[in-house]
């Protein structure tokens, strides 16, 4: 059987005995359209199944109304809750979303923000890689006229538009709550160092220790990926210590709840012996025994506030103006649970 052809809105004026122009706009609810022949129209559409082919109309119009989003890890709770907010700010905005993952690899990257370009989304808004330190392949937004836009990992100039989380007072909040619970030897395992929200995370915890009147010490603090596949040995490093220290910070949850199970494999109790606290507020850290102590990152609020931006750079593009580096700072918030509380 031969496949139909969609109904156009040629088909449709041919139906009514009136101009493509006019069944545009009725569809549209141009009042410059009689109501009469509007609700004609609009009802001819619905019996004849007529779609809007979005597609030409953005052509025509120069406008997708989609927006490109490129995210290290999908299955990230921080990174999903982010996402979530994006989306419920789009939809209201008559906004659609098209994501990409890199998996941490810049080439999967460059491959996700040439795609984007090629759909000819409205803006582009990224969080790198924990690995990109050379931001120039970003350069060709500005060749398309495409905002751009990133959010928690950004460039460390000012130079571009970014959404971000007090990661400096994250790690200051963090150390300081397990200080005030009596601990004075803190590990800090931090993410790659090339990226900058781990830069501020560690810049925090040794700005707590140093308020506090302790020493830093740079063997205390373990570098790795933060994954579950990269803890197991870091834990190993972490126990080489001497002497142990009795506290960790831990720059995500997903290496916080790895770390508790292999620590409770050693023997070693948690809080009484070592007190961790992580970073994200991952729902899994309330279901873990002892329940993580975390930093609350406001992903929702931060991917609704990072859209709303991006929205507003947009405006800016349709009017020819180019508005200067802004920069949004989201807080963050100590929850406290019971991996860190050892005082009563």
């Amino acid at each position: 059987m031969p496949k139909k052809n969609p109904v156009t809105i040629y088909d449709l004026a041919r139906e009514l005995g009136i101009s493509p122009s006019t069944v545009s706009r009725a569809l549209h609810d141009n009042p410059v359209i009689s109501a009469e022949v509007r609700r004609q129209v609009q009802a001819l559409a619905k019996k004849l199944k007529y779609r809007q082919n979005t597609l030409a109309a953005s052509l025509r119009m120069n406008r997708t109304h989609c927006i490109g989003i490129i995210v290290p890890r999908i299955n990230r709770h921080f990174f999903a809750t982010v996402i979530s907010g994006m989306q419920d700010e789009a939809q209201e905005h008559g906004y659609t979303i098209l994501i990409g993952q890199t998996n941490e690899r810049i080439e999967r990257e460059h491959m996700q923000l040439n795609a984007m370009i090629s759909s000819r989304v409205d803006g582009i808004m990224v969080s790198p890689t924990m690995y990109t330190t050379n931001f120039s392949a970003f350069a060709q937004c500005k060749a398309h006229h495409i905002p751009l836009l990133f959010f928690d990992r950004t460039p460390q100039n000012g130079h571009h538009h970014r959404v971000v989380g007090d990661d400096f007072q994250g790690g200051w909040l963090a150390t300081k709550h397990l200080i005030e619970q009596g601990y004075r030897r803190i590990a800090h395992f931090c993410g790659k160092l090339s990226a900058s929200i781990y830069q501020q995370r560690l810049a925090g915890y040794r700005a707590a220790l140093q308020q506090f009147g302790l020493s830093f010490h740079k063997r205390w603090v373990i570098e790795h990926e933060l994954t579950a596949e990269s803890t197991p040995q870091a834990i190993e490093k972490f126990l080489r210590l001497d002497p142990l220290p009795d506290a960790i910070f831990i720059a995500n949850d997903t290496s916080a709840l790895h770390s508790i199970k292999l620590l409770q494999a050693r023997g070693i109790r948690i809080p009484d012996d070592i007190g961790i606290v992580g970073y994200s507020n991952d729902p899994a850290g309330e279901l873990i025994s002892p329940s993580l102590s975390t930093i609350d990152q406001k992903g929702y609020l931060l991917g609704r506030t990072a859209l709303q931006t991006m929205l507003d750079l947009i405006r800016h593009r349709d009017r020819k103006r180019a508005p200067s580096p802004i920069t949004i700072t989201i807080p963050v918030e100590l929850i406290v649970r019971s991996s860190s509380t050892r005082q009563a």
